[in-house]
């Protein structure tokens, strides 16, 4: 399958999960449905905050007569409702080991019908004494409103999230497909792009509370927002690692490591009962201060480098030729070198400074409007500059990868045409001496074979029939070649009218040897001019043979008595 075929496959799959989500929800939010209008009323009723506990008290009017449901969001928070003080949900409110905030969730609490007239009480126990401030919003409608409100709320963030997965996708997919097999699990540009693209789209699908339809707990809830918020950041420093100056490397490793190591230990700190990870929320708020600001003067110094060394002419081109002069060191960007090895992006951080730069200011925007709300929620700044961050590194990676898949076409025509005889399709005299050399290296000869052929009466056929009829019995002679032996080895034209071929014996190759002189006269009775060959095959003897130069020389001298028989035989007839 080819790599535009896979991209497509890629895009059709997210595509369709996206699709069968959203069905699912709209059909659920749909069968409950018995509203005019897709909207929900906000509850106005003002709460009593004592200490950390919030309460709201109602009593609830005639609408409730025929059955509603509550809409609302606790953030950090235990959460009690009753009715004329009857539990009918609770929320967190049991005995958790792990921390003292059950994390945040978005509630739908079904009322039973005949509710008009009753007290509605709900009462919040927030967790923590530094968000104890945020009042929440209740709203109320059918249950199929309260379910398609939300769900059309956090809807733009879904679709934005889903752009970010695909482009993540696609940067894990050219990361495989560009990068030789044995390399694939390791550190990679393209990978670390991907995979940070994915958690971006996680946490933020956390955020507006998609996950919670796939996830309904919110005790995970709460570890992979705050885990994925401290693992994002660390392949942003991987990605900034594989692409920038060898003085900047252990730096940016260092801060890679500090995040991995702050989420083992945070999770443990609160596992232990120590201290919640959420309380110390700001702790890695400021440690990714202090990267962003590591990270634009590693940008800084490498800017005046590359102004320093184009002022002094110091200008490198990975350029080499090889014996025919075509070799290009083509893999200096996306995944590895031309021989198979592996060499990132080095130096190139400078050309990042606007990609990089867009992803830190909206997550700066996405802090401030988070402290702003009081801790309480949220916005797409950062999902929304993780898209465009992505598709502007796309835009270069892919640019690149289609640049260096042009120049590897050249490449790849270069050496056919260095090694390829034009005239028959034959490998040629250059092919045929790097073969002798790889021969000569190998330690054991013992099944190796070689046949040399020579055309017969070509100066004649040149002479009487013409240079075109010349050409034609060069190519018709590579033609039956290349049909007995093909399967046994590689042909090469190696002179005007000489070819040679090498290969490896088996049981069959004694009678394709047999075979070929029938194979030439059948070839002979279709052409309008005399057409036979003259060949001579050897089997490397160690006995006899000081290398495998010995047995073309073996091999030259019985094609030159063959040719003899043949051109005795052609007078007498």
């Amino acid at each position: 399958m080819s790599a535009g075929k896979k991209l497509m496959l890629c895009f059709y799959v997210v595509v369709f999960l996206a699709a069968v989500v959203l069905g699912r929800l709209f059909y659920t939010t749909d069968k409950d449905f018995d509203g005019d209008a897709n909207t929900t009323t906000v509850l106005n009723v003002e709460p009593v905050q004592e200490g950390n506990v919030l309460t709201w008290t109602e009593t609830l009017p005639d609408t409730f007569e025929k059955g509603m449901s509550l809409l609302f969001e606790s953030s950090q928070s235990d959460v009690e409702v009753l009715l004329d003080d009857v539990v009918i949900y609770t929320y967190g409110l049991e005995e958790r080991s792990w921390g003292k905030s059950p994390g945040s969730y978005w509630h739908v609490v079904d009322l039973p019908a005949g509710s008009a007239g009753k007290t509605l009480t709900i009462r919040h126990v927030i967790a923590y004494d530094s968000i104890r401030d945020n009042i929440p919003v209740i709203s109320y409608g059918s249950h199929g409103e309260c379910v398609e409100a939300k769900i059309l709320d956090m809807l733009p963030v879904l679709v934005l999230n889903c752009i970010i997965i695909f482009c993540g996708l696609i940067c894990i997919f050219l990361h495989i497909e560009r990068t030789p097999k044995r390399n694939r699990t390791e550190l990679g540009s393209l990978l670390c792009l991907g995979l940070f693209a994915i958690l971006v789209a996680i946490w933020s699908l956390r955020q507006c509370g998609f996950l919670q339809l796939l996830i309904p707990n919110g005790g995970v809830l709460y570890f992979v927002d705050l885990q994925v918020l401290l693992l994002f950041p660390a392949l942003i420093d991987l990605f900034v690692y594989t692409i920038c100056g060898k003085e900047h490397k252990n730096g940016f490793a260092m801060f890679a490591g500090i995040y991995l190591l702050c989420v083992t230990a945070e999770t443990a700190l609160q596992l232990l009962g120590v201290v919640d990870m959420f309380e110390v929320l700001f702790l890695t708020h400021g440690l990714i201060a202090v990267n962003v600001l590591y990270l634009f003067w590693a940008i800084w110094r490498e800017e005046r480098k590359e102004r320093r060394e184009a002022e002094q002419g110091i200008r490198s081109e990975s350029i080499e030729e090889n014996e025919t002069g075509y070799r290009l060191d083509f893999m200096k960007h996306v995944g590895g070198e031309a021989d198979g090895g592996r060499k990132e992006d080095q130096g190139h951080l400078p050309q990042m400074k606007l990609p990089l730069c867009i992803l830190v200011a909206s997550g700066i925007m996405e802090m401030v409007s988070y402290y702003l709300s009081l801790l309480k929620e949220v916005s797409v700044f950062m999902a929304l500059g993780t898209m465009i961050f992505i598709v502007l590194l796309m835009w270069q990676r892919v640019h690149e990868y289609y640049d260096i898949e042009l120049e590897e076409e050249k490449l790849t025509y270069f050496e056919m045409l260095a090694r390829t005889d034009m005239l028959t399709g034959a490998f040629n005299r250059n092919a045929y001496e790097e073969a002798l050399k790889e021969l000569a290296k190998g330690e054991d000869l013992s099944d190796r074979c070689a046949i040399v052929f020579d055309l017969n009466n070509m100066k004649y056929i040149n002479d009487n029939f013409g240079h075109e009829k010349g050409d034609q019995a060069i190519r018709s002679c590579y033609k039956c070649i290349h049909e007995v032996f093909g399967a046994y080895g590689s042909c090469y034209r190696i002179g005007g009218d000489e070819f040679v071929f090498l290969g490896k014996k088996n049981g069959k190759f004694r009678d394709a040897a047999e075979r070929f002189d029938e194979t030439i006269k059948t070839q002979a009775g279709q052409l309008d001019f005399p057409f036979s060959v003259a060949f001579g095959y050897a089997i490397f003897n160690p006995d006899r043979d000081a290398d495998f130069h010995a047995t073309i020389r073996r091999c030259d001298a019985l094609m030159y008595e063959d040719k003899k028989e043949k051109k005795a035989m052609l007078k007498n007839s």
